[in-house]
């Protein structure tokens, strides 16, 4: 299995890491964004290059990487549903439906990524990686198309479980940083994406 699901392997057995992807899409200009007005705009971006930063949240092999914006004050809501505040970070070959993208991946940044990663692993400090991500961004279209109400579970999102109410399908990663406090001010969203974010 390739993608951002399954490159986080296992090193001396209990360290995720990420493994670039060989190749990837989309326009060469990306736009400058707040991650907050991803949540309060979603559909005047779907569909564009963005470049935009927050805090990076490495899950398991199947739920992959995400990028938090907890500390946003909106939320995207869709007819009674309130999504997590995470964008998943999604390799381009995975892309649903499928696409073709004129970018490739930054495989020297992936391994920086990785190294910060560890470091906050090994450290035991409250400290959490942020980064600048640089992609495609997506949701659905139209938006009402998140919460599917004849559906045993409603939700029609992104990543594990369709439970990202948006993706970023991922050029490049830029600016890495370990920051500290991340359990303050990234609080878990929901019962349904807490296995997500452990």
């Amino acid at each position: 299995m390739t993608g951002w699901r399954t490159w986080l392997i296992s090193i001396a057995g209990f360290l995720p890491v990420l493994v670039a992807w060989p190749w990837a899409t989309a326009e060469s200009t990306a736009a400058t964004v707040k991650i907050c007005e991803l949540f309060s705009n979603p559909t005047r971006w779907n569909g564009k290059m963005v470049r935009v930063r927050g805090g990076l949240v490495r899950g398991s092999p199947e739920d992959g990487l995400l990028l938090s914006g907890e500390q946003c004050p909106k939320a995207i809501q869709v007819k009674g549903v309130t999504w997590p505040k995470l964008i998943f970070l999604e390799a381009p070959e995975n892309a649903v439906p499928p696409k073709k993208f004129d970018f490739q991946t930054d495989n020297p940044a992936m391994d920086k990524m990785n190294l910060l990663f560890w470091r906050v692993q090994v450290g035991g400090r409250r400290e959490h990686v942020e980064g600048t991500v640089v992609g495609v961004f997506e949701t659905q279209s139209p938006l009402e198309s998140l919460v599917q109400e004849s559906w045993e579970d409603p939700h029609f999102g992104f990543g594990h479980l369709n439970a990202i109410p948006a993706q970023i399908v991922v050029k490049t990663i830029e600016d890495m940083r370990i920051e500290s406090d991340f359990a303050e001010h990234h609080s878990l969203p929901s019962p349904k994406v807490a296995s997500i974010m452990q």
